[in-house]
């Protein structure tokens, strides 16, 4: 029986799986907010928000809900509609993926689209562009006596 910290990491795992299978050649994987280095664009960011407790879970069986963003930000000072139209095609396609594919996580319920932020510019950084999806991932957690790592 796996806890909380077990599955949010396998949850993160497996969207890294499914993203970097079906991602564009070129293109960054980048799970987190951050990353050691700077990757340059086009990359895709993977990270989550919180976590909210199910009003309906009980002690001993949890049903969590994760909003997992994934950023695609791509960079176009030549063409900006083209950088636009790249980064919103991006987040779209691995929305669908996740959408499509599922998770392999045998504690997820159920995966759905949440929101979707199409053509985002950094206005103080030139010609790049961003464009964020949200699924959430909703699974849960069966906790027992001693199931802390």
């Amino acid at each position: 029986m796996s806890n909380l910290s077990t599955i949010l990491e396998d949850i993160m795992d497996a969207v890294e799986t499914v993203v970097s299978a079906n991602i564009d050649a070129g293109w960054t994987v980048v799970r987190g907010e951050a990353a050691r280095f700077a990757p340059r664009p086009p990359v895709l960011w993977i990270h989550t928000d919180t976590a909210r407790l199910h009003p309906g879970s009980t002690t001993l069986r949890e049903v969590w809900e994760l909003p997992v963003m994934l950023v695609a930000v791509t960079f176009d000072t030549d063409n900006p509609k083209e950088g636009q139209r790249k980064a919103t095609a991006m987040a779209a396609d691995v929305r669908a993926d996740i959408l499509a594919n599922g998770l392999d996580v045998a504690e997820v319920g159920w995966i759905e689209s949440t929101a979707f932020e199409p053509r985002t510019r950094f206005p103080d950084e030139g010609g790049r562009y961003s464009a964020g999806a949200v699924i959430q991932v909703t699974f849960t957690v069966k906790e027992s006596a001693g199931n802390g790592d």
